[in-house]
């Protein structure tokens, strides 16, 4: 297990620090002084957590504070296979109703459920200064529902350029076809890949 102040000393001991992978056995306490750090971070703009066995409360936690951190430069963040769980349907709220920096969101090989994928669009929808681009939700496990809320992101957002669903068998043709027609009302999409 990696200590939890040695999380947050990290980040003090190199205070340029761009690119930030976080693995292995961290534990709720590493995830805190994460946590802790990550609120007051300026530098780390490539985040990759691979958080398994973490509480949803603890993973919600270090999301909240890296949107409500006014200051940071966060632009990717990444889940590593298996790092996310059910009960995290408030997790991504307030990294992504508030968050100005956050350009792609890795979701890829979690297990998620149409909840939380509704969750992550309505949040996305809800902040005006988004400026996501990539949206990687490749292998996730989602169905027809979280498809239809897919659909309602691309019809009204204008920086989405990426969009990945392959593997996700269970979005059905009718979510397929919503998808479609979305792409059709949606003058100003920047949309160049949809797969």
């Amino acid at each position: 297990r990696v200590e939890a102040r040695s999380v947050a000393r990290l980040l003090d001991l190199h205070p340029q620090c761009a690119h930030l992978v976080i693995q292995g056995k961290v534990g709720e306490s590493g995830v805190m002084a994460l946590t802790g750090a990550m609120a007051e971070n300026t530098t780390v703009q490539y985040l990759t957590l691979d958080l398994k066995d973490i509480s949803p409360d603890a993973i919600t936690k270090l999301l909240g504070a890296i949107g409500q951190n006014r200051s940071t430069e966060v632009r990717d963040v990444r889940f590593a296979a298996g790092s996310l769980s059910a009960g995290l349907h408030g997790a991504f709220g307030a990294l992504l109703q508030t968050n100005a920096s956050l350009r792609s969101l890795t979701l890829d090989s979690n297990k998620l459920d149409d909840l939380l994928m509704t969750a992550i669009v309505d949040c996305t929808l809800q902040n005006h200064d988004t400026r996501l681009r990539v949206l990687n939700l490749r292998k996730t496990c989602i169905g027809a529902l979280a498809g239809e809320a897919l659909a309602g992101l691309l019809r009204s957002n204008h920086t989405l350029e990426v969009l990945d669903m392959r593997n996700n068998p269970e979005i059905r043709d009718t979510a397929g076809a919503a998808l479609a027609r979305a792409l059709q009302e949606n003058t100003k999409t920047r949309l160049r890949k949809l797969v």
